[in-house]
């Protein structure tokens, strides 16, 4: 048995994920890396503040409902908020479709937190990259379909990701930059 802990212990200090800042973060440290910084985003955009519906139309909302669940909301209020389980990867996209596409309103609708049509949505991995959310669906055991890359700006981003590292991170961090100075 103490052999058997002692692999245990082994695996579980296996370096697993590379943060940006060049720290390598074991299998403990990564599931906490990844919760800590959810919660975060659930608490500066107060998205706990009414019930939470997830969206189903994205592979990734399997990953959402687990973690929702996961953590306790304990306001029971009659409002809902419909939340997307959009990544920093999807938003780095969408707002280069519309810096392309030229609807710059749309930009007010990529934020954290947006209201349509008397509706309020959320993104509570909105700072997540999708291969953060894959890696802790995988060592979470939670079924998520693998997304599959057919949006050729998608594409470019990941290539271009590859070489100049935060490349998505510093796109959604200017969007809401810009969010708090314009777009209000």
């Amino acid at each position: 048995m103490a052999v058997n802990n002692l692999c245990n212990n082994k695996m579980s200090k296996e370096k697993i994920y590379l943060l940006s800042c060049g720290k390598w973060l074991d299998r403990r440290g990564f599931i906490r890396y990844f919760e800590r910084k959810v919660l975060y985003t659930l608490r500066k955009y107060r998205m706990l503040e009414s019930a939470i519906v997830v969206d189903n139309k994205n592979p990734k909302s399997s990953v959402l409902k687990y973690f929702l669940n996961k953590v306790s909301l304990r306001n029971k209020s009659k409002n809902k908020m419909t939340a997307l389980s959009d990544s920093t990867d999807d938003i780095a996209v969408k707002v280069f479709e519309v810096f392309m596409k030229g609807k710059y309103q749309e930009l007010k609708s990529l934020t954290p937190k947006f209201k349509k049509d008397n509706q309020t949505f959320v993104r509570p991995f909105y700072f997540m990259l999708d291969k953060e959310i894959e890696l802790y669906a995988k060592l979470k055991d939670i079924k998520m379909k693998k997304t599959k890359v057919d949006n050729d700006v998608r594409k470019w981003l990941d290539d271009y990701e590859q070489k100049h590292l935060e490349l998505k991170n510093s796109i959604v961090s200017s969007l809401l930059r810009v969010e708090k100075n314009i777009l209000l």
